[in-house]
């Protein structure tokens, strides 16, 4: 592990793109006493204030209670795919696999959706797996693997449901620090979230 010293001194022999590149994609990951070193090189540089108030956005953590509120929030947003509001929107998993001869493709995507349009989608991903998982060496062994997970993990759906859309709050602390959590920009980032 380096001292304050050393990466203090690695700061600065970076340039301002790599600083501006480790503000925007890695200040969450990094130490506390790191996080300092950042804010100063950006300072002292004088960069963007905005980088700067991405930082800060981007480290300082939700707490709890925030969390529940923020998930609160999006569960009543209106289904990005089908536009219902009755019923609570919860996080899915939805694993295909695709292979022929000695290609194979397997895509795992996290979505948030109503319970109706989730469904759909799993038992869509599950019957797609069934007939077009199986036709590669890979295929083979990798497609009975994920439709047992994916039906194994149909009993545990709202767990699931919690730790996707914890998951996503954590991983976009910024954004939501920065742009607000009112219903409009949640639903414009479930929507944008959805089609990651």
């Amino acid at each position: 592990m380096y001292t304050v010293d050393e990466i203090k001194n690695n700061y600065k022999k970076m340039s301002d793109s790599q600083i501006e590149k480790i503000a925007l994609f890695e200040s969450k990951g990094l130490r506390k006493d790191v996080i300092n070193i950042l804010r100063s090189e950006i300072k002292n540089r004088k960069l963007n204030s905005d980088l700067l108030n991405w930082v800060n956005a981007e480290t300082k953590a939700f707490k709890e209670q925030e969390i529940i509120e923020l998930k609160n929030k999006i569960s009543n947003l209106t289904c990005p795919n089908c536009l219902n509001n009755t019923t609570k929107l919860s996080g899915f998993e939805i694993n295909k696999i695709i292979s022929f001869l000695v290609y194979s493709k397997e895509t795992n995507q996290k979505k948030v959706l109503c319970k109706n349009c989730g469904n759909k989608e799993k038992t869509t991903s599950i019957l797609q797996n069934l007939f077009f998982g199986w036709w590669s060496r890979n295929g083979i062994l990798a497609t009975p693997y994920l439709i047992i997970k994916d039906l194994i993990n149909l009993f545990y759906s709202e767990k699931i449901s919690d730790r996707i859309l914890v998951k996503m709050i954590e991983g976009n602390t910024g954004y939501f620090r920065m742009n607000g959590t009112e219903k409009e920009i949640l639903s414009d980032f479930i929507n944008k979230f959805n089609e990651i």
